[in-house]
């Protein structure tokens, strides 16, 4: 029961009775009462009816006062960059993180921890990982660290139950966020959707969702210095742009087409052979002469881009632009760290030095 308001008389048994204890409980003392030690002060009560724990103490703070009040604490909008409602990330399987800052909520009656977790709605089971770090008094910023935040944790999956985000929240709070996207080293997500949870004192907040697309698109490179096929010649890669065409064979007509270059990726790869005179990574499938594709790590290939391909070895033959023979003569590793390139298009796949490589499909991580 909540004890009697203001002006009202009011008593040290009177106080022990409301913490549960009896009410001549012996050797109590107003300042174990008021500061915490016999029990938590229940902050779900307002500032003015709950002791504020500083000397000195007096009977008079815990008028009102109810110990076991529970005041839901309410999720107010939330702010930032937004698509729509959504926050999205752009990752590539192996690659680098991605942070997003500037997001928050206002919290009206907080109390204790918040809570944070995540439960799968639809799609794959999530791979990439999707980092928090939460701070009180401003943005977390990029490193998760400002403004007094704890840095970066994982959201963890839940149905029902959260890990910690931050403790000892009290009254009307702001919080501040910032989400970090950490894509598998080898394992690409598809359409996995998330439903993000942020919970407090009663309170429970569902209005976001994390999905995550993440794309193996920047895996399967060339080495820079291999020339594109094109119709207006060969081309190093940086003499070429999205939009411009190059040739790519139509495998459902056995045909060879000019086709718009939809996407081109850059990244830099220390995983690359040498097929005679072709430097590519390990795991990039080529054609062969049978429309087949071959590659030198196939395991590599399937696992990170589901592309089923056989075991390229001495003795192949590869399938050329002009129908010439192109017998692999040997494969050598390619040590050190180089700029590569892939580049999209349509029929997935490109001519380059002559030879038919795999092209790759583009996915996305996004957080809803």
């Amino acid at each position: 029961m909540t004890l009697p308001a203001a002006s009202a008389a009011i008593s040290m048994s009177m106080i022990n009775t409301e913490f549960g204890r009896t009410s001549n409980t012996s050797d109590t003392s107003l300042e174990d009462l008021s500061d915490g030690t016999v029990a938590t002060i229940n902050t779900a009560n307002a500032a003015s009816d709950r002791p504020d724990g500083s000397t000195p103490h007096a009977m008079s703070e815990f008028y009102s006062y109810d110990h076991d009040l529970v005041n839901n604490a309410t999720f107010n909008a939330w702010t930032g960059s937004f698509s729509g409602n959504d926050i999205i990330f752009s990752v590539t399987v192996g690659g680098s993180n991605q942070t997003k800052t500037g997001y928050g909520i206002f919290v009206t009656g907080s109390s204790g921890a918040l809570l944070v977790g995540k439960q799968q709605v639809s799609g794959d089971t999530m791979d990439t990982t999707i980092q928090i770090a939460i701070s009180t008094t401003g943005s977390p910023g990029t490193s998760g660290t400002g403004n007094s935040a704890g840095g970066f944790v994982n959201i963890a999956d839940s149905s029902g139950s959260f890990n910690d985000g931050i403790s000892d929240l009290s009254g009307n709070t702001q919080l501040y966020f910032s989400f970090k996207a950490i894509p598998h080293a080898a394992k690409s997500d598809s359409n996995s959707i998330y439903t993000l949870f942020l919970e407090n004192n009663g309170g429970l907040n569902t209005e976001k969702e994390l999905r995550a697309n993440a794309s193996s698109f920047g895996g399967l490179c060339l080495h820079e210095s291999i020339l594109v096929n094109t119709p207006n010649g060969d081309k190093l890669i940086g003499e070429l742009n999205e939009g411009d065409l190059v040739y790519s064979h139509n495998l459902q007509t056995n045909q060879i087409e000019e086709t718009i270059i939809n996407e081109i990726q850059q990244p830099e790869h220390d995983n690359l052979y040498k097929v005679n005179d072709l430097l590519l990574t390990d795991d990039h499938p080529l054609f062969n002469i049978n429309n087949e594709l071959v590659s030198i790590e196939p395991e590599l290939s399937l696992e990170r881009y589901e592309l089923e391909s056989k075991q390229l070895k001495v003795g192949d033959k590869l399938k050329t632009i002009d129908n010439s023979d192109f017998e692999v003569m040997s494969i050598e590793r390619y040590e050190g760290k180089y700029p590569t390139y892939t580049i999209f298009t349509d029929n997935e796949n490109f001519y380059a030095g002559g030879i038919l490589a795999h092209s790759e499909i583009k996915i996305s991580i996004e957080m809803i």
